[in-house]
């Protein structure tokens, strides 16, 4: 969107919903030893690949489920264009992202209710730290931010 003095915002929303696993567990302890197959040739092997599945903990689908949170991130941009002398331009424009800073779980690490991990919240959205800003010319711009502003201006390179 245009607003005066040749200056633009924008905005972008995204909208995560609730990610839902359904409880999990399974005949043995999470990590019991699979019992041992020996081969027609001698050889003896863990029999892992039908020991210990897991399955629904209600016995189906849809039923017994963990929910994680849903995040609403909104992230905006206000940025100018500058014409130098010389007939260069410099792009100035600052980010922030994460705007409201929402912290939303969007996952959990287990939802097996045999594991020490069970329930417990996983991928979170990445809090706002900083606002960052970009400033050079559109064919060399350069993020900077409050973090990596040592008191030098080599975040100004045009």
């Amino acid at each position: 969107m245009k607003l005066p003095f040749e200056t633009t915002f924008s905005a972008f929303y995204i909208y995560t919903g609730a990610n839902r696993f359904d409880v999990l567990t399974g005949n043995f302890a999470l990590n019991a030893t699979a019992p041992t197959v020996t081969l027609s040739n001698g050889r003896v092997v863990s029999d892992t690949t039908f020991f210990n599945v897991a399955y629904p903990l209600a016995r189906r689908y849809d039923v017994n489920m963990l929910t994680a949170d849903d995040s609403h991130l909104l992230n905006i941009r206000l940025s100018k264009d500058l014409t130098l002398p010389g007939g260069r331009k410099v792009a100035l424009s600052g980010d922030i992202f994460n705007l409201f800073n929402v912290g939303a779980a969007t996952s959990v690490l287990s939802a097996d209710s045999r594991s020490s991990n069970f329930r417990r919240a996983d991928q979170f959205t990445s809090p706002r730290v900083s606002v960052s800003w970009v400033c050079g010319s559109p064919s060399d711009a350069h993020v900077c931010s409050d973090r990596d502003r040592r008191g030098d201006d080599s975040c100004l390179r045009i």
